[in-house]
């Protein structure tokens, strides 16, 4: 079973005994990196993508955490 996947399994079972859930992606944007680098006849280097997506996934993180905590239940979430 994958993360996604897993994610999704223990939403649906929180549901089903009455509790809030929410899965939220973390994209890491890597795809698009390399597509656009690709487009642009240039290679990215590992490190830059490495560094890129990092913070990328880091401002996700933080929006994912600031959108749960306008759901109801929302105070009693803690740092993953």
């Amino acid at each position: 079973m994958g993360k996604t996947t897993a994610a999704a399994a223990l939403a649906a079972a929180e549901l089903k005994a009455g509790r809030p859930a929410l899965v939220l992606r973390n994209r890491s944007c890597r795809r698009w990196l390399l597509r656009t680098a690709h487009r642009f006849g240039r290679e990215l280097p590992a490190v830059w993508a490495h560094r890129i997506e990092t913070v990328v996934r880091t401002a996700n993180v933080l929006l994912a955490h600031a959108r749960a905590g306008r759901r109801a239940g929302g105070d009693r979430l803690e740092a993953l």
